[in-house]
């Protein structure tokens, strides 16, 4: 007869820094953890090696889609800094509905980064605090253009 462990069921995570706490809470190590990331950035796909190459995008492709997958892409390549926000303020009407969608994960992704104080894990952590406040204002701006 198999144990059993009489535990709560584990909540699942909506963002990526609950999952980031609930394994912390677990007790998994931190060099465990910084390996669960954004696929094309940090992910691991066997080699070490970081990015996007036709044969990454095809195992993505297939785990979650290729629509999923093509906008896993166009968030990976788009460049995030003060530069590309200030950019975008009064051009997103003549974007492309994918790269909208895009531009709106970004800002949800921004939001999520305060809402969980997910700048506490990052290693730039005050610089990059010192970045955004220079920005922030006109991504609120972007999610209204956005409506």
């Amino acid at each position: 007869m198999p144990a059993t462990i009489d535990r709560e069921p584990l909540s699942l995570p909506q963002t990526n820094l609950q999952l980031y706490n609930q394994l912390l809470c677990a007790g998994y190590p931190e060099a465990e953890i910084e390996r669960v990331h954004a696929a094309y950035t940090v992910g691991e796909f066997g080699d070490g090696q970081p990015g996007s190459s036709d044969a990454r995008r095809q195992q993505v492709r297939r785990a979650v889609g290729a629509e999923a997958e093509e906008l896993v892409t166009r968030y990976t390549a788009l460049a995030w800094s003060d530069r590309t926000v200030l950019r975008l303020r009064g051009m997103l009407s003549a974007l492309s509905a994918d790269d909208r969608a895009v531009i709106l994960m970004r800002l949800a992704n921004e939001l999520e980064d305060h809402l969980d104080l997910g700048i506490a894990y990052c290693r730039d952590a005050e610089q990059r605090r010192q970045q955004i406040r220079g920005w922030l204002h006109v991504c609120v701006d972007l999610a209204e253009e956005l409506r």
